[in-house]
């Protein structure tokens, strides 16, 4: 049955990313909740009041389109929970949830975009949200990440405690190739097994050029195999 699921939810995910050159209908912000399977955030789901941090990437609520099978979804304002991974959206002064799904293409916030992606965590095809550097038969990609630090008790000789906290992480960064999940880059050196149309090659300039895991290096190192697949 999981294994049925798998393969179901990786077929759509080659469906639906094909289908962002079709034609939309424009559709009203306001009528997103007919559209989309959606579920109201838990308004008893506070967080204390001493908690540091958030949770999102910007706390302010900002226009977006949201492009999905079923249309585009203008002048929606959204915020993106980079701690759950959703993207919560307001309507009447209640806030509501899009979970990434095969039906979720893109939210555009005209200054920046994210994308619904497959990949794979702990042996399981999951879908998520990523900012797209390189859009092109092998996609590069970065997913934010913001961890929860638990409540510390205060130790002896201590006033207080450590209050609990929202912090964010280290970027992750992705390569997708086709209709491949995503795959999770843990160092630079395996970018080379992912594109074994030019793995020598690859190999060697990442050894040459020393290529870490930072975002502007990734970009030079994508411009390069683009460069080998068009000779």
């Amino acid at each position: 049955m999981i294994n049925s699921l798998k393969i179901i939810l990786f077929l759509c995910s080659s469906l639906w990313l094909n289908s962002l050159s079709a034609q939309f209908d424009v559709i009203r912000g306001s009528d997103i909740e007919d559209y989309m399977l959606i579920k109201q955030q838990d308004p008893f789901g506070r967080q204390a009041d001493d908690v540091l941090g958030s949770p999102y990437l910007n706390d302010t609520f900002k226009v977006a389109d949201v492009y999905t099978t079923k249309g585009i979804f203008k002048d929606v304002l959204v915020r993106y929970d980079v701690y759950r991974d959703w993207i919560e959206f307001l309507k009447n002064n209640q806030t509501f949830i899009l979970d990434p799904s095969a039906d979720l293409l893109k939210v555009d916030l005209h200054d920046q975009a994210w994308y619904v992606q497959p990949y794979e965590e702990g042996g399981r095809l999951k879908l998520g949200f990523f900012k797209m550097l390189v859009d092109d038969k092998v996609k590069l990609m970065v997913r934010k990440t913001v961890k929860f630090q638990d409540r510390k008790l205060a130790k002896a000789l201590e006033a207080k405690g450590t209050p609990p906290q929202y912090v964010p992480g280290k970027d992750q960064y992705y390569l997708r190739v086709d209709t491949r999940p995503s795959e999770l880059l843990y160092s630079a050196k395996k970018i080379a097994d992912l594109l074994p149309d030019h793995k020598n090659s690859i190999a060697s300039y990442i050894k040459r050029k020393k290529v870490s895991l930072k975002e502007a290096e990734l970009l030079e190192l994508m411009a390069y195999y683009q460069k080998l697949d068009e000779k």
